[in-house]
């Protein structure tokens, strides 16, 4: 119960319709898993030069003196 209202009856929520909640989420998904599927392709050839960028990064040493940035808040 919530503020004396029943929202949770028998395992299902009363407020809510949860098989039309699940299709619509389930159709959001339909519409979008191609998107992101081509996204994750065409961003892996990025993967390459980024490796390289993060290995040099690794290979840097910093000093145990060396500050932390600082942002004005």
């Amino acid at each position: 119960m919530v503020d004396g209202e029943v929202i949770l009856q028998h395992g299902k929520l009363t407020r809510v319709d949860e098989d039309k909640l699940i299709d619509e989420i389930a159709a959001a998904h339909a519409r979008l898993e191609p998107l992101l599927t081509a996204s994750e392709i065409d961003v892996e050839r990025l993967r390459p030069a980024y490796e390289r960028i993060y290995r040099r990064c690794q290979a840097i040493d910093i000093s145990p003196e060396t500050y932390p940035a600082r942002f004005d808040r």
